[in-house]
């Protein structure tokens, strides 16, 4: 998710949300931002036009043996940016140690 100001990358265990739509909704949701649940195009559509979703996809995280892989793509809002997102997670501490594959 990225807005005028921030970046932000959500990730969710499939047992929480089976569709990218639903984490959308849930983020949105928890930060007050307004949207509508568009059932044709199973996507949930952000009112404010700084916000956006960059693309989604699945992941798989070993904390033990610190890798992280990310592959696939979202139906509904196209697949992820792998430099910007790799860019993003190497800044972050909480993945400064992992080996991050992107396929």
């Amino acid at each position: 998710m990225v807005s005028d100001e921030r970046e932000y990358v959500i990730f969710s265990p499939s047992a929480f949300d089976r569709y990218h739509a639903e984490i959308v909704q849930r983020f949105c949701q928890d930060m007050g931002i307004a949207g509508v649940y568009n059932m044709s195009s199973k996507s949930f559509d952000i009112v404010d036009p700084s916000w956006r979703v960059v693309g989604g996809g699945r992941f798989e995280i070993d904390r033990r043996g610190h890798s992280l892989r990310l592959y696939d793509t979202s139906a509904a809002y196209g697949r992820f940016e792998g430099d910007r997102l790799e860019r993003i997670l190497r800044a972050s501490p909480q993945f400064s140690r992992f080996t991050i594959t992107i396929e």
